[in-house]
């Protein structure tokens, strides 16, 4: 998952290399959204989740709390998956109970899931 779409999408396609930060979790779904920062026009935090992530683990903290355990080169990443500031891809159950716009207001930076992992995206 890239928070930096422009800078990060080009080194991609340059085909540079990039460290990307892997994420240490113990349970087998993750919620990246909240690594990012989101928060609302007002500038408060917003807990949010991506489209497809499984409804009865929303409000599990080890879905979406995480450390890093190191880095890998993004050679080594498969699939990546960019974040949408303003109208992120998020389910309808979030559109009727949450407002939009989002931004995410972490650094720039890239993650992969551990091994093993489910998370949706869209790409």
């Amino acid at each position: 998952l890239i928070s930096d779409k422009e800078t990060l999408l080009n080194d991609i396609l340059l085909n540079k290399g990039f460290p990307v930060q892997e994420i240490r979790s113990q349970f087998h779904v993750f919620n990246p959204y909240m690594l990012f920062n989101p928060v609302d026009v007002n500038g408060s935090s917003a807990f949010m989740w991506p489209r497809g992530f499984p409804l009865d683990f929303i409000s599990e903290p080890s879905t979406y709390r995480a450390s890093f355990s190191g880095t890998v080169d993004s050679h080594e990443v498969a699939i990546f998956q960019s974040l949408a500031d303003n109208d992120p891809d998020v389910d309808a159950i979030y559109r009727l109970t949450r407002k939009l716009p989002i931004h995410f207001a972490s650094p720039k930076m890239a993650v992969t899931l551990p091994p093993r992992t489910f998370s949706p995206f869209n790409a």
